[in-house]
């Protein structure tokens, strides 16, 4: 399956992201021009989806909300069109309660350690406080 375009914006990495390529990054910190982006935790909200693999302080191109990118997957049997959340290692997992931070939705079937199309998205999930 063909990736969708891309919106790709730069940030700064604000730790050593060189082993998260295509994993979910999060801001640390103000926002703004010079915003840096580190790994993101479990089930946390993310701002994209890192398509390098930049060393602290390098550029970090970032997958941004409504394009494609590739995600990196981090749980077994994910079908196409699961809804994806970050793990604790910043890989991808299916949204699968309340109260979670949807960064993504699979656009191809996977497992544990692919590198699948995805559709860059941002909701929370569920019923308690966003």
């Amino acid at each position: 399956m063909s990736m969708r375009e891309p919106i790709i914006k730069t940030f700064i990495a604000g730790e050593d992201l060189s082993s998260y390529q295509y994993c979910f990054v999060k801001y640390s910190g103000a926002q703004g021009p010079n915003a840096a982006v580190v790994k993101a935790g479990a089930n946390e909200k993310s701002c994209g989806i890192l398509q390098n693999a930049p060393a602290s302080g390098e550029p970090a191109e970032v997958a941004i909300m409504g394009g494609g990118a590739m995600c990196k997957l981090g749980e077994a049997s994910m079908s196409a069109g699961d809804l994806l959340t970050p793990t604790s290692a910043s890989t991808a997992e299916q949204v699968d309660a309340d109260a979670e931070w949807c960064g993504a939705i699979l656009e191809e079937d996977g497992t544990t350690g692919d590198v699948k199309a995805v559709y860059v998205t941002g909701f929370h999930n569920g019923k308690s406080d966003a």
